[in-house]
């Protein structure tokens, strides 16, 4: 249960982040790339948190896929619930629409010191109102918030919602990548092999002209 609702924490501080970056650390420098911006439907992407300091955070992911309505999620996770209902109306409307009923994943992401974090979707994400996948075509967005060490979970909950407490060392990052239809290759083969039988059956005909 106290994993859930870590989880959860940090899911709340997540959505707040991507409305603001006005907690973001001069000091506390993290970034996240995708292995390869462009992939074919069903293949996994790697995905790489990287952060100059030890902590705490968490890796989110927006497929371009309709899951379960918010509403309908929160009544079902109070301990979600009561975080998102702290936040301002506004606020809330303002993730509402940037969100929508996208289907989101997360992963936990815990460094004792700077490094990187190779993590690979769909396998290593748990979905939240849906299930982790790349079925669709459209464009994956990355989203990895990270606290620095000396941050707690408890802290990040007591400053829910702001300004009342400043979280010294907070920072985001965002990447992306693309799913692109696959080409059955049963398809392809029998063109490329006709456009590569012309030159020969143009050369035949002229020697036998």
């Amino acid at each position: 249960m106290k994993t859930v609702k870590i989880a959860y924490a940090f899911l709340a501080v997540s959505l707040m982040v991507l409305l603001s970056t006005s907690f973001a650390s001069a000091v506390l420098d993290i970034s996240v790339a995708v292995a390869d911006p462009q992939i074919s439907q069903l293949q996994s992407q790697v995905i790489t948190a990287t952060s100059n300091e030890g902590g705490k955070g968490v890796l989110l992911v927006l497929q371009p896929a309709i899951g379960d309505p918010w509403a309908g999620f929160l009544i079902a996770h109070p301990e979600l619930a009561a975080l998102y209902a702290s936040l301002p109306s506004d606020i809330q409307t303002q993730i509402q629409e940037k969100i929508g009923d996208k289907i989101v994943s997360y992963k936990l992401i815990v460094m004792e010191t700077g490094g990187s974090v190779p993590v690979t979707f769909p396998d290593d994400l748990t979905g939240i109102n849906g299930e982790p996948s790349t079925a669709l075509t459209g464009e994956y967005k990355v989203i990895f918030v990270f606290l620095a060490k000396g941050n707690t979970l408890d802290a990040a909950i007591e400053c829910c919602p702001p300004p009342e407490c400043k979280l010294v060392e907070l920072d985001f990052a965002c990447a992306g990548w693309f799913v692109v239809p696959e080409v059955p290759l049963g398809t392809i083969a029998p063109i490329l092999s006709a456009l590569a039988a012309l030159p020969v059956a143009k050369l035949y005909k002229r020697k036998h002209a």
